[in-house]
């Protein structure tokens, strides 16, 4: 079988193994502001963050 002329072969051609995808990286950031927020509603962080930042906690917005 005859190769084109400037064609990839070996691992040059190969993508990178550390190479990922926007929507990688966006799945990332959720899972990990999932994990933050996870730690902050145990530590009762989330509910302070709520009323200092909107004023009112969620129970009292939904």
């Amino acid at each position: 079988m005859t190769r084109a002329p400037g064609a990839a072969s070996g691992p040059e051609s190969a993508p990178s193994a550390g190479a990922v995808g926007p929507t990688v990286v966006v799945a990332r950031a959720l899972a990990l502001a999932g994990v933050a927020w996870a730690v902050l509603s145990g530590l009762g962080g989330a509910e302070r963050l709520w009323v200092d930042g909107l004023g009112a906690p969620p129970s009292r917005i939904w």
